[in-house]
């Protein structure tokens, strides 16, 4: 099992992240892929749990999708147990973070430990109830 975690410039709107979820969501479920997608307005940030093929597959769909812009995978690595495997897809936004993710996605290297800090943000907001 693996984990991936990008941040991507957003082109599409605000308005369009109910229809994303909802395809995410079902094909994740088919997939057995789990995870949390994060907007902030100008950036996603996304998670994604599962076995190797599932998340080659929804990457492809991923870099395909024109509502991405310079899609930067910050951490690919083998998962022993699933943080988000109560979600196909949590939803959380968090305001403020757009400069964050504007510097994750536009740095040359990124420590795991500061991609690891944000996931945890992500995981904590989606436990706490903030996560649709």
């Amino acid at each position: 099992m693996k984990q991936v975690f990008y941040v991507s410039q957003a082109l599409g709107r605000h308005a369009a992240i109910p229809s994303i979820l909802s395809s995410a969501r079902r094909r994740n479920l088919a997939l057995n892929v789990t995870g949390s997608l994060l907007f902030t307005g100008g950036y996603f940030a996304q998670v994604l749990e599962g076995e190797e093929p599932a998340l080659a597959e929804v990457m492809a769909l991923i870099a395909a999708d024109a509502r991405h812009r310079d899609i930067r995978i910050l951490l690919d690595r083998a998962l022993d147990m699933r943080l988000f495997s109560a979600w196909s897809m949590a939803y959380t936004e968090l305001p403020g973070m757009e400069d964050l993710l504007q510097q994750l996605g536009g740095a040359q290297a990124v420590a795991p430990e500061r991609a690891d800090k944000l996931i945890r943000l992500m995981f904590d907001r989606c436990s706490g109830g903030a996560v649709s």
